[in-house]
């Protein structure tokens, strides 16, 4: 098995606190002086701006998959210590978000299983700064998976 995806770990665990150290700062600098607090409507639009990323942040990175294994004919998916085998066959779509940092991959599901109908991971790949012509490592995993239900077509006729 070949492993596809690289670790979400810094974007799922160490992101959110390095995000959240200016907030703290732009808290604790104000009281320094001790004389005059600031007034609490200070702390309303940093407080607007942390709840906006966390939110962001909840829905974009929470529920990556920490592995994606390549099986050969199914993608062994691992996430928050469980495994799930996706065959080929119940891939409907894959998605690549190509301006975005980090890359990502969405696999929409026709059966949805244990992580739900849309698995998104960081696929283990260099860079590629192709706007228009799609990124190879999505295009080659369509392939394959066409490919394995054009297979799974002949054997039904």
């Amino acid at each position: 098995m070949k492993k596809i995806s690289k670790s979400p770990f810094f974007y799922k665990r160490i992101f959110p606190f390095i995000f959240a150290i200016p907030f703290l700062l732009f808290a604790i600098i104000p009281f320094q002086d001790g004389q005059h607090p600031p007034p609490p409507f200070f702390f309303l639009i940093p407080g607007i701006v942390w709840v906006v990323f966390l939110a962001l942040w909840w829905q974009l990175y929470r529920g990556l998959a920490d592995e994606v294994l390549d099986a050969g004919d199914s993608l062994l998916i691992t996430l928050q210590g469980k495994q799930h085998q996706v065959p080929f066959n119940n891939i409907i779509n894959v998605s690549a978000t190509m301006m975005m940092n980090p890359p990502m991959v969405t696999l929409r599901l026709r059966i949805a299983g244990p992580f739900g109908r849309d698995i998104s991971f960081l696929p283990n790949q260099k860079r590629q700064i192709r706007l228009w012509k799609g990124n190879d490592f999505v295009n080659e995993l369509v392939d394959r998976i066409d490919a394995q239900r054009q297979m799974q077509g002949r054997k039904r006729l």
